[in-house]
C-alpha cells in the first residue's frame, strides 16, 4: 500500500485509487502513474547515468519516495518507518548531492527535468540552489535576460554565475509553496494542442492559466518578453511553463519567469511574427514602457524585436 502525500496530508491512495485530498492532486487520477514515473531518473539529463550509479544503489528506498526540492509531494509506503514529512524533507534535512557521499534520506536531483547537466546543492548559508553546467554562451544569455527582466521590474528567478560555464539557479520554492510544471493534461483540459498554437499565442496560454485559476497576466507578459529576447526554448518545452501551488489550500498562483539560457538563440525569432499578429494596444503600451530600458541594456537584437513588435 502506498500513499501520495503533500507534506503530511494524504492526497491519494494508489492501492484503492481513492482521492483523499482533491485540492492537492497534482494530476487527473488516470494520469497518476504517468506523473509518478515522471519524477524519476532525470528524464533526458546527461548526468543521469552518473547519478543513477551514485544514488540508486544506496538510496533505493529514498528514491522510491520521489522527494523533490520543487514541491512537497512524496510517496509514503505502508511499512515505511518514516512518520512525517519533516523527517525526510530535503528542505530541512541533508540530502544526496552529486559527488558527495553522505548518508541521507532523500535524493531530490533524481526528480529534476531537462537536458542540461544539473543537480541540487546546499550552500554553506543553508540556501538550496540548482547547479547547472552549460555552454558559456548559454550562461551569458541567461544572465543578460534575467538582468533585463529585473530592470523592467518583471518577476524572474534569481541566478548567479559561478564561472563562465556554471550557474546557480536559486530555489524559489519552500515547503507548502510548490512549483508545478504545465503538463499535457493541462492543455487538453481546454482543448489546446501541444503541437498546435500553445506558446505561440496569447490566447492559448491565457486559456490554460485561467483554467488553472491563476489570476493576473504574468503568463501573457512572459510570452511578450520571450518574443523580445528571442527565447524559443519555452515554446518547445512545456515544463518551462510553471506556477505555484499551495501545499495547504491547493490554490494556484503565478510564479516568476525562469529558464532563459536559450534567449537570443532564435536570431530569426520565428514565433515573434506570430505573436505580432495578436498585439493589442495594451501590449503596445507595455512595449513602449520597455523600449528605453531595452535600448539601454545594450542588446541591439532585442531592441529590433521591440520595434518589430510595436504595432504602430
Amino acid at each position: 500500500m502506498a500513499y501520495l502525500m503533500c507534506m503530511d496530508t494524504p492526497v491519494y491512495d494508489s492501492s484503492t485509487k481513492q482521492i483523499l485530498a482533491k485540492h492537492l492532486m497534482p494530476c487527473p487520477v488516470e494520469k497518476y502513474e504517468e506523473w509518478r514515473n515522471s519524477r524519476m531518473f532525470l528524464r533526458g539529463i546527461n548526468r543521469a547515468p552518473e547519478l543513477d550509479e551514485q544514488a540508486l544503489g544506496a538510496f533505493s528506498r529514498t528514491v522510491r519516495r520521489r522527494l523533490s526540492l520543487s514541491d512537497s509531494y512524496w510517496i509514503k509506503y505502508n511499512a515505511d518507518p518514516v512518520g512525517s514529512f519533516s523527517e525526510v524533507s530535503p528542505y530541512v534535512n541533508e540530502f544526496f548531492e552529486y559527488g558527495v557521499c553522505v548518508s541521507t534520506k532523500s535524493a531530490p536531483s533524481l526528480t529534476v527535468t531537462g537536458s542540461i547537466n544539473k543537480n541540487w546543492k546546499r550552500l554553506p548559508n543553508g540556501e538550496t540552489v540548482l547547479y547547472k553546467v552549460m555552454r558559456q554562451a548559454w550562461v551569458m544569455w541567461e544572465l543578460r535576460a534575467v538582468a533585463l527582466a529585473q530592470k523592467l521590474n518583471l518577476p524572474v528567478n534569481k541566478v548567479t554565475a559561478i564561472s563562465e560555464t556554471e550557474l546557480y539557479v536559486h530555489n524559489f520554492t519552500e515547503p507548502g509553496k510548490m512549483l508545478m510544471r504545465l503538463q499535457p493534461w493541462d492543455l487538453s483540459a481546454v482543448d489546446v494542442k501541444r503541437n498546435g498554437d500553445f506558446g505561440y499565442t496569447f490566447t492559448s496560454v491565457d486559456k490554460v492559466y485561467k483554467n488553472l485559476g491563476i489570476e493576473g497576466n504574468s503568463h501573457i507578459v512572459t510570452v511578450l518578453f520571450d518574443a523580445v529576447v528571442g527565447n524559443h526554448d519555452r515554446i518547445k518545452n512545456l515544463t518551462n511553463w510553471g506556477y505555484f501551488k499551495s501545499g495547504v489550500s491547493g490554490k494556484n498562483t503565478a510564479c516568476p519567469m525562469f529558464d532563459f539560457n536559450l534567449a537570443h538563440a532564435d536570431q530569426k525569432n520565428m514565433f515573434l511574427h506570430i505573436v505580432k499578429k495578436q498585439i493589442t494596444e495594451e501590449h503596445n503600451a507595455l512595449l513602449r514602457q520597455w523600449k528605453p530600458v531595452v535600448a539601454s541594456h545594450g542588446e541591439p537584437f532585442w531592441l529590433e524585436n521591440v520595434n518589430d513588435l510595436l504595432n504602430e
